[in-house]
């Protein structure tokens, strides 16, 4: 009967827990089903038991936490890397514009993300200090507390800051608050780095996911098919391997192509680095949780490879770094501590043999459950987030979020599109005269160039900057609708058509759109994409008017942002108003600038003078708003003074 029993739970076994068995070593129940006295019938119940008893002492068993100590002390190091070197980008962005975009969740909580010197000097100041700290183990917990609020700080400044490895390090940082006391402060304070081994699974794991859901998000038509979008940054990328080895890729190539011509050259290394790229995503996970260290490590040099290519093509800031130091803990420590018993008589337990001392792990005493259910919540968040495209476009690719960005936040989604397009915005008065005016946001001077070369392809970007050209008109006193006239968008190389609906009014979408749950656009504001009607097809070369057409529209940011020009000769001088830097209320045509004494000069009192701002002369206007949109355009503002004539 007990060998029937143990066939039994093996089975089970078998069948239910067969990947956990490959993620956390679990062995055969049998021993457990063997010791269990009075068990003369099997039944469901009796296995469970046996399962959850000893998944739970697994969990629980005393491992060498070296590698995890050996983490978190590079992990600081990362963040002292992040502080000095990538943050100081960032501030610099938004010293050079008027606006923020916010995005789900964070913009709807106004304080995080707020951009002001003082919030970003502090910013910088505490990750200094929270990253030396964790690096040599002083006030460890602390450290990472402070990690976590400026990292979540970061990633609310701005849609164009996001990236998917902050999300990351922001997760480290809550596993590591949840890891034994000892692992953090050694070498420190603590002589043993021991922890239980839930809390090294759960690191593992979570270095694991940029791995595993970037290769579920190529799993896709235009990365399997079509080598994109590799294939337009194949030329690229070729050019810095062959910058970084001196000139021998390219006489390699020379070499190898024997009569192919520059094309299928290109192709074939783009599709080569796009399945290479897929396996790795794929079977790297898998090899790094395997119990062979051979395979471990073979694992780990190739990861280290890949890792090296992303540096050299993409960068990525501290990401690679990050994904490197991640292999210890696959390759240091994890080792189960396994401590001798004494011989137990044998009058006791008569069906246990008493001819030698038995084995056993040393386990962990649960004290407090709240860090594994907490860590257990953030998991399940952490796997259903990045499917909720799934949910939006229903597996039908007109919806896919390669094309309207919806789903791509918080997914894992990396380098798997490439977009191009232009954008021309008409604003309609909502009053009696009918007014119109149209721009093109991609030339607003008083953004960042990184955010106004986002908003002809990004939806969510476009809503926010719709509202802000309605507090823009706001301030004028008028009341305007903004539509997006004409749009051409081409995604992953495949055929440009129109990406908005002309006819949508894109402030009512911003009401609702934003929300991480919030159902699709498509339809309402946005066109499907690979659309057959020849009414959406476009051409990305610029139109026949597009000198007009631009003309109109340095006009029109003239007249929006004049009374901004003479103020302050920096767009870093004007403070925030939560995302903005708009003042608030209307501000009447030449009101402003009459008032402001830092600038007399006779280009400011003409400016002041003429209603519709239309200064002939820009030598008078901050260097911010003398950067030319348009080159031809000789009578912007946005012109400089020594631009060439027509």
């Amino acid at each position: 009967m007990k060998t029937v029993i143990d066939k039994s739970c093996r089975c089970m076994y078998s069948s239910h827990t067969r990947a956990l068995y490959v993620l956390t070593r679990v062995g055969s129940v049998s021993g457990y089903v063997k010791s269990t006295a009075g068990l003369s019938v099997f039944t469901p119940t009796s296995c469970t038991k046996a399962l959850g008893g000893e998944l739970h002492a697994m969990l629980f068993d005393e491992v060498d936490g070296r590698g995890v100590a050996v983490f978190a002390r590079g992990y600081g190091v990362c963040l002292v890397y992040f502080a000095h070197v990538t943050l100081p980008s960032y501030i610099e962005r938004l010293d050079n514009t008027v606006l923020t975009f916010g995005y789900a969740p964070f913009s709807h909580f106004p304080p995080l993300g707020h951009p002001s010197p003082v919030a970003l000097w502090l910013l910088q100041r505490t990750l200094l200090f929270a990253g030396t700290s964790l690096a040599i183990g002083l006030l460890p917990r602390c450290a990472l507390c402070l990690s976590t609020l400026a990292l979540l700080h970061v990633l609310a400044l701005d849609r164009i800051v996001y990236n998917n490895h902050y999300v990351l390090m922001i997760e480290l940082c809550a596993l590591l608050l949840a890891a034994d006391e000892r692992c953090l402060a050694w070498p420190l304070r603590s002589r043993r780095a021991v922890l239980p081994y839930w809390q090294l699974l759960s690191l593992q794991l979570l270095v694991l996911t940029p791995y595993f859901y970037g290769g579920l998000a190529k799993l896709n038509r235009s990365w399997l098919l079509d080598a994109e979008p590799v294939r337009t940054w194949a030329d690229e990328m070729l050019g810095s391997m062959d910058d970084a080895s001196g000139g021998h890729v390219a006489q390699a190539l020379e070499h190898l192509a024997r009569g192919a011509t520059d094309a299928e050259l290109l192709t074939a290394f783009a599709f080569f680095v796009s399945y290479a790229g897929l396996l790795i995503d794929l079977l790297v996970p898998l090899a790094l949780l395997h119990r062979a260290r051979w395979l471990r490590c073979s694992a780990a040099l190739v990861a280290l490879g890949f890792h090296a290519c992303n540096r050299l093509w993409f960068g990525l800031g501290v990401f690679p770094y990050l994904c490197v130091l991640g292999l210890s803990l696959f390759l240091v420590g994890g080792q189960v501590h396994v401590v001798e018993q004494a011989a137990v008589p044998a009058s006791r337990h008569p069906a246990r043999p008493t001819s030698k001392p038995a084995e056993s792990t040393r386990r962990f005493a649960p004290r407090r459950r709240w860090p594994a259910v907490a860590v257990l919540a953030l998991a399940l968040l952490h796997c259903v987030l990045p499917f909720r495209h799934l949910w939006r476009h229903r597996g039908d690719e007109g919806y896919s979020s390669l094309w309207t960005e919806e789903g791509s936040l918080f997914a894992w989604h990396m380098k798997r599109v490439e977009r191009s397009g232009w954008l021309a915005l008409r604003v309609l008065a909502l009053d009696t005269t009918l007014r119109e005016w149209t721009l093109i946001p991609e030339t607003d001077t008083a953004l960042h160039p990184a955010q106004a070369g986002f908003l002809p392809v990004s939806p969510t970007m476009l809503l926010t900057y719709a509202q802000h050209l309605q507090t823009l008109y706001a301030a004028r006193g008028v009341n305007v609708s903004v539509f997006a006239h004409d749009s051409c968008v081409s995604a992953n190389g495949r055929p440009a058509q129109r990406l908005f609906v002309a006819a949508a009014d894109l402030l009512e979408a911003a009401a609702t759109y934003d929300r991480i749950w919030a159902p699709t656009g498509v339809g309402s504001f946005l066109h499907e994409w690979g659309a057959t009607s020849p009414t959406l097809r476009c051409d990305l070369q610029p139109a026949a008017d597009a000198e007009a057409v631009q003309r109109a529209s340095d006009a029109t940011f003239r007249w929006l942002y004049g009374h901004l020009l003479f103020s302050r000769p920096h767009k870093k001088d004007w403070p925030w108003r939560g995302r903005t830097r708009i003042p608030a209320g209307r501000t009447p045509a030449g009101a402003a600038m009459a008032s402001c004494a830092s600038d007399t000069s006779d280009a400011a009192a003409e400016g002041a003078a003429e209603p519709e701002g239309r200064l002939s002369n820009s030598r008078g206007a901050p260097a911010w708003a003398r950067v030319s949109s348009f080159v031809h355009a000789r009578n912007a503002i946005w012109t400089p003074v020594d631009a060439p004539p027509e």
